[in-house]
């Protein structure tokens, strides 16, 4: 988030928002924090797979968080 802020702010980078995308796993909170922060950049999900069988094959996250939860989360983003 501070990366994000600073990107974003007048007195930094001055970025819009709108050309920040954030890419991540699929850590749910953090998705659901993201959300809160009301701030409007893209939001990219490394799938890897459409099944959490193969997806917890590949990635470990998906054991805590699986496919339908960081769907959800992903809806509410």
């Amino acid at each position: 988030m501070n990366a994000i802020k600073i990107l974003n702010n007048p007195k930094g980078i001055n970025m819009g928002a709108r050309h920040i995308s954030i890419s991540t796993s699929g850590l749910v909170p953090k998705i659901y924090q993201l959300a809160e922060e009301n701030i409007q950049c893209t939001l990219s999900i490394s799938l890897h797979a459409t099944t959490d069988e193969k997806r917890s094959e590949m990635m470990p996250v998906n054991n805590r968080y699986p496919i339908e939860e960081l769907m959800d989360a992903c809806k509410y983003y």
